[in-house]
């Protein structure tokens, strides 16, 4: 009986010393799944830091900032279209809707900005910008910063080539001129929020045009992600702040993103400057709803795999407490 309660004694540590696992690899499984989560928090929590703490992208201006002679026309919105693509040949995908703002609106100057005519007309008009325009990483902060600038020079209209004009601007001025009479420049609401510089209408000299034009240089950081960096340094983001800085709002009129994209134009396949960053961001944001669904159930699952994980490693421990015993 003795050696019976020996050997049971001896199967006994056997069994525990088998089962038992060395203190760092025990501490590991006991909270590995807490250990998931606090790394994905940390992570997360280190990549926010890295974007705010952005690094300037740009080389000092050599030249005082002047402002070349624009093409004054008072405050009335010249009929000057401007459009923009890296030469002159058009992608057969966005024809249709070049075509289409070109003949809605045949009274009009039409401009098509190449990569080449933009930077001349820099050079030309506002050599002090040249350090920051050669700084920018993305062609698509080049085309950005560029528009301002013609905007600004010349006034008129821009729109982008993946747009497909509904109604003439013509028609579309005198309607906002029903409701707001003041306006002097037109910008377009977008989605979750702020406006698009996908649209912009403007008379020359504009001084709202001018405070973008100016702030362009010290807008210019690196946000780690090639979408944020391009969004916040040139793009919609960077006009949007900029616009919530301005003092004589009521001198901009803004279409609700409604009439930009369901009433005044057609929105066609574009948006070919995006990196992978950003057309996750998209899609995300078009499958919002479902997007938000499976985080939910990540999150509900997580829980659940946590809750499991705890219950068990309690009555592990309760069982190697009962065979030391």
């Amino acid at each position: 009986m003795f050696a019976a309660e020996c050997s049971r004694k001896d199967s006994g540590r056997k069994l525990g010393h088998r089962r038992m696992p060395s203190s760092l690899i025990s501490m590991w499984r006991r909270n590995r799944t807490l250990s998931y989560v606090l790394g994905t928090v940390v992570f997360t929590v280190f990549c926010v830091l890295w974007m705010l703490c952005s690094v300037p992208n740009t080389r000092p201006i050599a030249e005082p900032i002047t402002f070349g002679q624009c093409v004054h026309t008072g405050d009335v919105i010249p009929r000057r279209l401007h459009q923009m693509w890296k030469n002159n040949t058009i992608p057969p995908r966005w024809r249709q809707s070049q075509h289409a703002c070109r003949t809605k609106n045949d009274n009009y100057e039409y401009f098509l900005w190449t990569d080449a005519e933009m930077e001349r007309f820099i050079t030309v008009h506002y050599a002090w910008f040249l350090p920051t325009y050669h700084s920018y990483p993305y062609p698509i902060q080049k085309v950005d910063a560029a528009r301002y600038f013609i905007l600004y020079h010349y006034g008129g209209v821009y729109v982008d080539l993946d747009l497909q004009c509904k109604y003439s601007f013509d028609s579309v001025l005198a309607n906002i001129s029903r409701t707001s009479p003041h306006y002097r420049v037109v910008l377009a609401e977008t989605l979750p929020g702020g406006v698009t510089n996908a649209v912009m209408m403007t008379h020359p000299c504009s001084p709202f045009f001018r405070q973008l034009v100016t702030a362009l240089p010290e807008s210019n950081h690196g946000y780690v992600l090639p979408y944020a960096t391009v969004i916040f340094s040139t793009g919609p983001m960077f006009l949007t702040l900029r616009l919530n800085h301005y003092a004589s709002r009521n001198e901009i009129y803004t279409f609700s993103n409604h009439e930009y994209r369901h009433v005044y134009f057609e929105h066609k396949i574009g948006s070919s400057w995006h990196s992978w960053d950003g057309r996750i961001i998209h899609l995300l944001d078009h499958w919002s709803d479902i997007a938000l669904l499976v985080l939910v159930v990540f999150f509900t699952v997580g829980i659940i795999v946590y809750l499991v994980v705890r219950r068990r490693r309690r009555k592990y421990l309760k069982s190697q407490a009962k065979i030391e015993l």
